[in-house]
């Protein structure tokens, strides 16, 4: 969207965006931009605050009144607790975190596959309750997803149908998030989206293999595979040097 900004500009369209990653921003340097201190997927902040969503949509729109440009303005407020006062979230399945790095294929593999199955039941219930799962982007099984994600520390890095191989690791990577946010989320207690994506990163077999992937990811020259390893792969605050 910020790349956006500079072409509507040159049609002589003023534009303003929002910017969840900060760095990626002032990379691009678009017209206008507001950043927010926000969780990736929320630019408004939380799902059905109409009144603090209206204060980010109106600082956004205020920064078409500045006479030049660029600008990169900083919106003064964290994201409201939403989920205030209910019962705090837990994890179901209580595991150790990974202190040795999985190395090999079959082994990454199957810390993976191991690791699934053990939120299979929790995420039987999400689906159960919700009906979907936001999981389903790559046309992938499961097996076939876990099997893709430890082919590409070998060489030549896999493919699977006529996508690129940093499309379908992105969505790959979407898609075992999924399933274990949305396992995760059907334990009782109200889970915030920073509590879930802190486990996810932070506690979990396939988002230390995803961390891994991302360094990977920057061995290659394609601009492509540059760009899933230094953004979109793992967000920004998560990622390990």
């Amino acid at each position: 969207m910020s790349g956006l900004g500079h072409h509507f500009e040159n049609a002589g369209i003023a534009s303003v965006s929002i910017s969840l990653v900060r760095p990626h921003t002032e990379a691009i340097n678009p017209p206008r931009a507001l950043w927010v201190p926000f969780q990736l997927g929320r630019p408004f902040g939380s799902p059905g605050d109409v009144e603090f969503q209206k204060r980010v949509i109106t600082a956004a729109l205020k920064l078409l009144e500045a006479d030049t440009g660029p600008l990169l303005a900083d919106f003064p407020d964290d994201e409201p607790d939403a989920t205030s006062g209910e019962t705090s979230w837990v994890c179901p399945v209580n595991f150790a975190k990974p202190e040795e790095e999985v190395t090999g294929l079959a082994a990454v593999q199957k810390a993976m596959d191991d690791e699934l199955a053990l939120f299979e039941p929790w995420f039987e219930q999400s689906m159960a309750r919700r009906g979907r799962t936001a999981g389903d982007t790559s046309g992938m099984s499961q097996q076939e997803m876990t099997a893709f994600i430890a082919e590409c520390f070998n060489d030549p890095l896999p493919t699977h149908g006529d996508l690129p191989t940093a499309d379908l690791i992105r969505l790959v990577a979407h898609d075992l998030k999924a399933y274990l946010t949305e396992a995760v989320s059907a334990q009782p207690g109200a889970a915030k989206a920073n509590d879930l994506s802190d486990w996810f990163w932070n506690e979990t077999q396939v988002g230390a293999t995803l961390h891994r992937l991302r360094k990977r990811c920057l061995e290659f020259d394609d601009q492509a595979m540059q760009v899933l390893g230094n953004v979109l792969l793992v967000p920004y605050e998560y990622q390990r040097q």
